[in-house]
């Protein structure tokens, strides 16, 4: 932008523009608009914007009227001897840089809006410039001073992204190493990760304990944990989220299948009966219900006809797009029906009462059915709109955001046979009976503490949806102790498991907590960027180049929406913000600057909110708790397991079998398929259960009489 000219008039006087002659700037009748000579006085241009729009054909801006203001023009043709008679006060020289340190010094004292209308225009006389114009330079000014102030709270929030991001769990400080092996090597076969293994078998699980099991967490306030979880998986199409999820699901429709051939036969012993009954005056046996294991139906009715059928069991509701799930709702009644508030009241597990007015009628007085699906990014900003959560619905889903992974073809092909062990697994849970858990002394102690943290958490949130995951997670980190208490219990033995939820337990059911808040946390920073938060894009530019290198502007257009609606030289602005931020390098100029994150990486999981004030007052500051700090789980060390095959004449001495197979050089490699009987310090883990499924080899057996005499192999 460049200082104004001004001349100081001391032969013509201004002739008023009239009707009759109209200003020839500006078109019309403004007063003060002048003539004087042949030069033009318009009041109506007030900026730089206004010159370029309105000088007139044959003329140049000339400089302002000092003390009035107008807009001087003259024609181009006397304009270098005009600008020979320019004179400026005597002894002042006017810089450019002594306007920008004014109007720094302006940002800076943070005056009041009606200080800065008085001090504005008189900046603007004193520098010759339009009123407009520096204006716009104070705005703009104050946007970079606060950018500059506000860049390492940006850097923060950056990292803490990437480190949630990039953070991978260790699914052996939650489960058992004979379960949590295979499901990691799974995972990384399939370019996933072992949190969406895990989230899809925790609700799975849930939906397989018996109605009345139930974790007490506060007596006096009648607080309980049921196992009922709604759990969701946001990828983007092609990220392996429903091979993932069915990995886990395979065993439970195994079981639904079995199911229909049982009630298949059931229905032939019914109706023979009902048929002998009918003949006899006797009175007819009641009509058998399959056992359904889960549903892709979301509907109240079909919730509550299910429910009813069952009332001592819960089931699944399993949807591959959870777009489904909410576009479901109320579907039979233009959106007006009840089905979303169903749903909502299902996972606290509350009862239903349907009633149509057909007359049919229906009741449960407990609902026990757990909801796990998957989502793309997009479609869920769609359904969340502005993240506020009103209703609550979304803190009550745990989610996982699968990253873009790569899923390169096995080199060594060792093939993890978990479906069998699974389904054993799946057998087990169903088969304990309801009870209500309780807490030891130190894991109640524990989750007081971190109970009040949360209440921390929640009572300094500015963010409404926020809120409401803190509030819900105080229930949720008891639903996560008691499902990987009855887990571990039904990998272990399958007996039904101890009443007392162990300390280590409750360690791991935190920092999973932590782990489901910071996945929330990411989702939230995309929502973010609607409102011109951009440390989610910066997040997502970073991620890029750390798969691609150097990127530049129409890379960054084609991944974030946000910077599709900018210009490239904007984007490229945001490429200069990213190297003074330190997460990045530029080179090139102009048209060919790329950009490059610097290298990252973290083991570390962030703390769940560096905002938190102080710790509770009656413990340790919780926030030291972490993913990583859980060595056992229910006082069964972990850090010695082992899984590796130690083959002995095309055998394992943990029930690996092996077959040749030629790899890529032509030679003969061997292609494991592993059965699933790991061992920790030397002995087995995982007793044949040869009643349902039998998982013993001619290598590797183990007495069921050994687990009954207490040799259960934990050293």
């Amino acid at each position: 932008m460049s200082k104004k000219n001004s001349s100081k008039i001391t032969q013509l006087a201004p002739v008023p523009c009239s009707p009759e002659d109209p200003c020839k700037v500006c078109g019309g009748v403004h007063h003060p608009c002048y003539t004087r000579g042949e030069e033009l006085w318009c009041a109506y241009i007030e900026s730089e914007e206004d010159v370029q729009r309105f000088t007139p054909e044959g003329y140049e801006f000339f400089g302002t009227v000092p003390g009035s203001g107008q807009a001087v023009f003259v024609p181009i043709k006397i304009a270098d001897q005009r600008k020979q008679q320019i004179e400026h006060t005597p002894g002042e020289k006017i810089e450019p840089s002594t306007l920008k340190e004014t109007i720094e010094e302006l940002v800076q004292a943070s005056l009041p809006k009606s200080e800065l209308e008085i001090k504005i225009p008189l900046v603007a006389k004193r520098f010759q410039y339009f009123t407009n114009d520096v204006w716009r330079l104070y705005h703009t000014k104050e946007q970079e001073i606060e950018e500059a102030e506000t860049r390492s709270d940006r850097v923060t929030e950056i990292n803490q992204l990437l480190k949630i991001g990039n953070y991978e769990l260790k699914l052996s400080k939650y489960l058992r190493p004979s379960l949590a092996t295979p499901l990691e090597k799974i995972a990384t076969y399939l370019g996933s990760n072992t949190a969406a293994m895990l989230t899809t078998l925790l609700p799975v699980a849930g939906s397989l304990l018996k109605t009345g099991t139930q974790l007490e967490l506060i007596r006096a306030t009648e607080f309980y944990a049921l196992p009922i979880l709604y759990t969701g998986i946001v990828a983007e199409s092609g990220s392996s989220k429903s091979p993932t999820q069915k990995t886990i699901l395979k065993p439970l429709f195994r079981m639904q299948a079995q199911a229909e051939e049982d009630h298949a036969y059931a229905l032939q012993d019914w109706e023979a009966e009902n048929k002998r009954a009918r003949n006899s005056d006797e009175t007819p046996p009641e009509k058998p219900a399959v056992h359904e294991y889960y549903t892709t139906d979301a509907t109240r009715e079909a919730i509550v006809l299910i429910q009813s059928q069952q009332p001592d069991r819960g089931f699944l509701g399993w949807f591959d797009e959870l777009s489904a799930l909410i576009g479901g709702q109320n579907q039979y009644r233009n959106g007006k029906g009840a089905d979303k508030e169903a749903i909502l009241s299902g996972r606290d597990g509350t009862g239903i009462k349907m009633n149509r007015a057909s007359g049919k009628r229906a009741f449960v007085q407990s609902s026990a059915f757990s909801i796990t699906g998957s989502t793309q990014p997009d479609t869920l900003r769609k359904m969340i709109g502005d993240f506020s959560d009103p209703t609550g619905q979304w803190a009550r889903f745990l989610w996982t955001v699968l990253p873009i992974k790569p899923a390169r073809f096995p080199e060594d092909e060792t093939s993890y046979d978990i479906s069998d062990f699974l389904h054993g697994v799946y057998v087990r849970l169903e088969s304990f009976e309801p009870k209500t858990y309780r807490m030891s002394t130190e894991a109640r102690s524990l989750y007081a503490r971190w109970y009040n943290e949360l209440d921390d958490l929640r009572l300094t949130q500015p963010q409404q949806g926020l809120r409401a995951v803190y509030a819900k997670m105080k229930g949720d980190t008891g639903t996560l102790a008691l499902l990987l208490h009855c887990i571990n219990s039904a990998v272990d033995s399958g007996r039904q498991p101890s009443e007392e939820i162990s300390l280590e337990t409750m360690k791991a059911a935190i920092s999973l907590a932590k782990f489901y808040i910071g996945q929330v946390k990411l989702i939230h920073a995309e929502g973010g960027n609607e409102s011109g938060e951009l440390e989610q894009s910066y997040t997502k530019l970073i991620r890029l180049s750390e798969r691609k290198g150097w990127i530049k502007a129409r890379d960054a257009q084609n991944l974030c929406r946000e910077f599709r609606k900018l210009s490239p030289d904007t984007v490229r602005s945001h490429f200069r913000e990213l190297e003074a931020m330190g997460l990045g390098s530029t080179r090139g100029t102009g048209r060919q600057l790329e950009w490059q994150a610097s290298t990252y990486a973290s083991e570390e999981f962030p703390d769940i909110d560096s905002t938190l004030p102080t710790a509770s007052r009656n413990g340790p500051d919780l926030r030291q708790y972490t993913p990583d700090v859980v060595t056992s789980v229910d006082g069964q060390s972990i850090e010695n397991s082992e899984f590796a095959p130690n083959r002995q004449n095309g055998h394992s001495s943990n029930g690996l079998t092996s077959n040749g197979h030629l790899n890529g050089n032509g030679k003969k490699s061997e292609t494991t398929t592993t059965t699933l009987k790991p061992q920790i310090n030397g002995k087995p883990l995982l007793a044949a259960d040869t009643d349902r499924l039998d998982l013993s080899t001619e290598a590797d057996t183990f007495s069921q009489q050994a687990w009954e005499n207490g040799d259960n192999g934990r050293g």
